[in-house]
């Protein structure tokens, strides 16, 4: 068993050789069968529990959703926030290296009020970056997706640096949030966030683990006073695969 990742396909799987990125070969053969997956949620170090492979990828914390609330009016365009991007490697740790983590928050999800024929409005707010830190001081940064806006502009998206292979989120759209960057296929790709659902309600969901956008929402239902709430962006992650 072995590693391999296509960017072209945005392809993690395990198939017979060596690790590979975009079919070049990283590090030679042996068997590379999966034996621990760590998923940091926290900042703080990861710590090598033995000479092994590690595939590493980092991910930004995904925009939240804007909200607006305007009772007997008509609905205008809210977006949801952006999508966190992520950066990937494969790399040789020796035990007790470490990994310096910072793990970036997801957008606050935003609350308005509305009355009458008046409204509240709020845009979404940004999420951070997250980074992993190499023993080598190779940086891998998981870029923050952006803030959904008042408008039909979508809260932008994450984008990755510093990996073998980095991957940028997706926009924000007219109330949905944007899914996190990554690879779609396998356990580690499994772990980039899709968006919250926004809503012409009053409520949106916040955007997936880990780094999806929150939604965002545009109500125009329910009495005076009742808040609007757009969706939470999501928290980013750095995911530690380590093979044999």
């Amino acid at each position: 068993m072995s590693l391999t990742i296509n960017h072209q396909t945005n392809d993690i799987s395990s198939t017979s050789g060596s690790v590979t990125i975009d079919g070049a070969s990283i590090g030679g053969g042996g068997s590379n069968l999966l034996v621990s997956e760590t998923i940091v949620t926290a900042s703080g170090n990861f710590t090598a529990p033995r000479d092994a492979t590690y595939a590493v990828m980092a991910i930004g914390g995904g925009g939240s959703g804007a909200a607006r609330r305007n009772v007997g009016g008509s609905h205008i365009n809210t977006t949801g926030g952006g999508g966190g991007g992520s950066a990937l490697t494969v790399v040789a740790l020796t035990a007790n290296q470490t990994i310096a983590c910072v793990i970036g928050a997801g957008g606050a999800a935003r609350s308005v009020a509305g009355g009458g024929s008046s409204f509240g409005q709020s845009a979404g707010a940004n999420g951070s970056a997250t980074t992993a830190t190499l023993p080598d001081s190779t940086v891998l940064t998981g870029g923050a997706g952006g803030a959904g806006q008042l408008s039909s502009t979508g809260g932008t998206a994450g984008s990755g640096s510093g990996g073998d292979v980095n991957y940028s989120g997706s926009a924000g759209s007219v109330r949905d949030g944007g899914n996190a960057g990554g690879p779609s296929v396998g356990n580690m790709g499994g772990k980039a966030g899709s968006g919250g659902l926004g809503t012409t309600g009053t409520t949106a969901n916040s955007g997936n683990p880990y780094g999806g956008g929150g939604g965002s929402t545009s109500s125009t239902s329910g009495s005076s006073g009742t808040s609007g709430v757009s969706g939470a962006g999501a928290s980013g992650a750095v995911i530690v695969q380590e093979y044999l």
